[in-house]
This record gives C-alpha cells, structure tokens and sequence, in this order.
C-alpha cells in the first residue's frame, strides 16, 4: 500500500502559540497579584514606622507639656524637627508632621503618601489629610 496515512508526531505551530498565550496570560496574572501584595507590604511597614514615630513624637511632647504652664506650639520646632528627621531616615521622607493645640490638649498627627491612593488608611480623626494619605493622630492631654 502505497496510500498510507502520515503519522503525525510532535505539535503544530497552532498549538504551540494557543498554550503559550494562555501561558503568559497565567503568568500575568500571577505578576499582577504579586505587585499589588508588593504595595500592600510597603504600606504596612510604613504603616508600622509612623505609629513607633508616633510614639517618639508623643513621648517628646508629653515631656515638653509636663511641668510648663503655658505651651505654645513653638515649643515643639525642635521635638517635630528631629522627628521628621528619624521619619527620613526610616524611608518617610515626605511625612507630614505637627502638634496643634485643641481644646482638650494637643493633637499630635502623622501623614504620608500611600502606596496606592485610594487605599489610604485614615485612624481617627485627622485633621485636614491631603488626599491619597495615610494619617495617625493622637490627642496629647495636659
């Protein structure tokens, strides 16, 4: 028999090309996750550098209200000055930093840019934080 059929061995071109599609399309999707659980990760340990901030600043400025009669917030240049500092060097440059008085104490607050904006974690009640921030805010009684 001269008229056999030809025994295919190995892929087609076609093949090849439609799993390596649904291959990378997989892979993308894999990317995509991990680059947002990236974000999320840089915004918890940022999260977790402003609160220990957060309690350097109020530890400062409780020392600076004990014992003095009138406080002002001049008094607290040089307690914000060296925390913004400490906030550079932990990779928070562009935290926002500030004591302001209220009626029931000072309002000690902390706010930097998120990682992904419109996941932006506001505790309590921050004054004024841009938009796209995360913020901490504690209430420093006299």
């Amino acid at each position: 028999m001269l008229n056999q059929a030809v025994c295919q061995k190995g892929f087609s071109l076609i093949e090849t090309l439609v799993s390596m599609l649904i291959a990378s399309i997989a892979i993308a999707a894999v990317m995509s996750i991990h680059a947002k659980n990236l974000g999320q990760t840089h915004d918890n340990a940022a999260l977790n550098q402003a609160q220990i901030l957060m309690t350097n600043l109020t530890l400062r400025a409780q020392n600076e209200i004990q014992g003095a009669s009138n406080v002002s917030p001049s008094q607290f240049t040089e307690t914000i000055r060296a925390v913004k500092a400490q906030a550079a060097e932990v990779g928070m440059p562009d935290a926002d930093i500030s004591i302001k008085p209220q009626q029931a104490g000072w309002l000690a607050q902390i706010s930097w840019p998120a990682h992904v904006p419109t996941q932006a974690v506001v505790r309590s009640a921050c004054v004024a934080p841009p938009a796209g921030h995360h913020c901490l805010v504690l209430l420093l009684a006299p």
